[in-house]
């Protein structure tokens, strides 16, 4: 099985993006063998939204999690984000807003 068209979120029904797959998820074990995940990249996704105030108050870190499909098996599960104030974040990203500056920790605010 391998998912051509881009699946649905089940958390918040929008179309999910193809998420190249980095080379520094594999130091992290999080090695899946392929060149793209589909990711739910909605700032506004509950699971996404949530999982900043879940991810802090159950285990006191400050990261979320979005919802992901692996393209060849259709298996589903979650992708962390991790939130630029961590301090494994690199000091020198310059990536998209998207990533990390929703929910209750706002690096602009915080």
């Amino acid at each position: 099985m391998f998912l051509k068209k881009r699946p649905f979120c089940s958390h918040c029904g929008k179309r999910m993006d193809e998420h190249q797959v980095l080379p520094s998820y594999i130091t992290h074990g999080l090695d899946w063998g392929l060149d793209f995940l589909w990711v739910c990249m909605n700032d506004d996704c509950p699971l996404f939204v949530n999982g900043w105030t879940n991810m802090a108050e159950k285990y006191g870190q400050l990261d979320s999690i979005r919802y992901m499909v692996q393209p060849d098996t259709g298996e589903a599960g979650i992708l962390p984000v991790v939130h630029p104030r961590h301090p494994d974040f690199p000091e020198d990203w310059t990536g998209p807003n998207s990533e990390g500056t929703s929910g209750p920790f706002n690096p602009a605010t915080d």
